[in-house]
C-alpha cells in the first residue's frame, strides 16, 4: 500500500527589516554668534545622530568653544563610521575622540544610534543637550524615552575637554526602537526654552507614519525659531526660569542660546536575509 501525504508549503519567515533614520536639521545661532555659525556642532546620518554644545564660558578666555565642539563631532563620526558594526563600542569611540582633540575648550555631547542586531536605540549622553523619543500609541503620540541632564550644579553641565570630566562617566543606555518613532535631539537652546510636552504636542499635530526629510527639516526649523522667540522673551515662563527659581535665583523669561535641533523618524528597509546592509553605509553626512 502506498500512502500519499500532502505537502503544505511552509510559510517563509519574514526577515526583519533594518532600521534607519530619515531626518531634518535646523541650526540657529545666537544673534551675536551668527557670523561664526554658533558654537554648537552636530552630525546626522542614516545610522547615528549627534549634537554637541561648546561650553560658552571659554569665550571669557579668548577661546572659541565652537572650534572644540566641531572638531570633536567630526572625530566621533569618523571613528564611528570606520568601525565595523560588531566591534562598535561607543564609550571607547567617544573616549578616543576626546583624547585626540588638540584644541582647548570643552563640550557637552548626546549621541543616538541604531543598533541593528538588537533593533534598539543606543545612546551616549553627557551634559545638558538631549533628546525625546515620541511613539504612536493608538491615536496619541507619547513620549516613551528621554535623557536627563547631567549637571554639577545649576547651569553647570558635565562636559568633556580641557579640565573637563572623564568621558567614561557619560551615560550609556539602550531602549527599543520602532518604525515610526520620532526623535527630537537638540542642544540646551531648545530644552531651556520649550517644554517637552509642548514639543510633543507640536509634532503630534503634523505626525504621519512616514515623514519625508523636507518636512522633518521644517519641524526642526519651527522648533528652533520658537525657542529663540521664547529666549528673547522676558515674560514667558520658560523651563530655564523654573529651574532658576527652584534654587532661589531671580530670572524671568527665556534664555537665548545657540540652538541646534535634529528631528528624525525611524523607517524600515526591506532586508531579505539581511543582505541590504550596504544601504546603511551610504550616509548623508552633515557636520557643522
Amino acid at each position: 500500500l502506498l500512502f500519499f501525504c500532502p505537502v503544505f508549503p511552509r510559510k517563509l519567515e519574514e526577515a526583519p527589516k533594518l532600521l534607519k533614520f530619515n531626518y531634518g536639521v535646523a541650526v540657529l545661532p545666537h544673534p551675536k554668534k551668527k557670523n561664526k555659525g554658533g558654537e554648537d556642532a552636530y552630525f546626522a546620518s542614516d545610522e547615528i545622530l549627534g549634537v554637541l554644545d561648546g561650553v560658552g564660558s571659554w569665550n571669557t578666555r579668548g577661546i572659541d568653544p565652537g572650534i572644540y565642539s566641531k572638531a570633536l563631532a567630526k572625530k566621533i563620526f569618523t571613528l564611528f563610521t570606520e568601525t565595523n558594526e560588531d566591534e562598535k563600542n561607543i564609550t571607547e569611540i567617544f573616549s578616543l575622540a576626546v583624547e585626540s582633540i588638540p584644541y582647548k575648550g570643552s563640550s557637552t555631547c548626546t549621541l543616538l544610534y541604531i543598533n541593528q542586531s538588537s533593533q534598539e536605540f543606543s545612546r551616549l549622553h553627557i551634559g545638558d543637550s538631549g533628546y525625546i523619543v515620541l511613539r504612536k500609541n493608538g491615536t496619541e503620540l507619547e513620549i516613551v524615552n528621554s535623557t536627563t541632564d547631567m549637571l554639577h550644579g545649576f547651569n553647570f553641565p558635565y562636559q568633556v575637554g580641557s579640565h573637563g570630566d572623564d568621558p567614561r562617566v557619560a551615560e550609556i543606555a539602550s531602549h527599543p526602537a520602532k518604525i515610526g518613532d520620532i526623535v527630537v535631539l537638540a542642544s540646551d537652546g531648545l530644552w531651556d526654552n520649550v517644554e517637552k510636552e509642548d514639543i510633543r504636542s507640536a509634532v503630534a499635530s503634523i505626525y504621519l507614519d512616514e515623514i519625508n526629510s523636507e518636512k522633518l527639516k521644517g519641524i526642526a526649523e519651527s522648533l528652533a525659531q520658537f525657542s529663540h522667540r521664547i529666549g528673547k522673551s522676558q515674560t514667558f515662563t520658560s523651563p530655564f526660569q523654573k529651574k532658576a527659581q527652584k534654587i532661589g535665583k531671580k530670572w524671568k523669561g527665556g534664555k537665548l542660546y545657540d540652538t541646534t535641533v535634529i528631528v528624525a523618524q525611524v523607517v524600515g528597509i526591506d532586508s531579505p536575509n539581511n543582505s541590504n546592509k550596504k544601504d546603511l553605509q551610504i550616509t548623508s553626512l552633515r557636520i557643522r
